[in-house]
């Protein structure tokens, strides 16, 4: 979870006047899951509730400040924000899932006016054929920045600003394409995809709630875009 650090019931400013975050680490089992706060549109299988925790103590060593630095030498542990690499698996699968469905309900689904099944449909062969060609070419990339990733801290090396720039982009940009993939699936579904107990429809409301987290918002191509003309990323932990 996060926090803010503060002294005297005062937040404590970082070096760019900053109240300081920080991040801990505990079991589950020691906070208090008591807030019933998750009704949302999509993603609600999850439950993540609130919780709080009073006078409760972490220690230091279960703990991450605000730049991430690392604690251990492992590959796992050295680039402490690699955990934000948990953002690539579920938009990929959301997508998939959507392409899968439309793929189905082509045999059986009928389009207007001609009445021709919807995989007999020349709009829906383009829209298919390029959503699938984005899909693949968005988790292709990810393993491959990934992989890269891996490497270098695997040859016990820090990480460029460079890779952590195209860690950040590929963040963003799966997530955009996935978004961009279920909704020209809902579109070609069209009446299909509106009921309640349409699949696509639980779909579309997933991705558009994985869309809303800060770190994968439109806003963070920007610090990608700075790397690449050469400039300093500031005020951003994650570089």
């Amino acid at each position: 979870g996060g926090c803010i650090v503060t002294e005297n019931d005062e937040p404590v400013m970082d070096d760019n006047g900053l109240p300081e975050p920080l991040t801990i680490y505990i079991p589950k089992e020691e906070a208090n899951i008591n807030l019933d706060t998750w009704h949302v549109a999509g993603m609600r299988g999850t439950g993540s509730h609130d919780y709080t925790l009073t006078d409760h103590f972490v220690p230091a060593k279960h703990t991450s400040d605000s730049r991430y630095r690392a604690r251990r030498d492992e590959p796992l542990y050295s680039f402490p924000a690699l955990f934000l690499f948990s953002h690539l698996p579920m938009p990929l699968g959301i997508a998939r899932a959507a392409l899968d469905y439309v793929y189905q309900l082509g045999d059986t689904k009928r389009t207007l006016p001609a009445g021709r099944l919807l995989k007999e449909n020349g709009d829906a062969h383009e829209v298919v054929a390029k959503a699938e060609a984005a899909l693949r070419s968005a988790r292709a990339w990810a393993f491959e920045v990934m992989g890269d990733i891996w490497d270098t801290q695997c040859r016990g090396e820090q990480l460029t600003s460079a890779q952590r720039a195209m860690f950040r982009l590929c963040l963003v940009h799966v997530t955009r394409t996935a978004k961009e993939v279920v909704t020209q699936v809902h579109d070609i579904a069209a009446s299909s995809a509106i009921q309640q107990n349409s699949p696509i429809d639980r779909l579309m409301r997933d991705i558009q709630v994985v869309c809303a987290h800060v770190v994968v918002q439109p806003k963070m191509y920007r610090p990608a875009g700075k790397v690449l003309f050469g400039l300093e990323v500031k005020n951003d932990p994650f570089f």
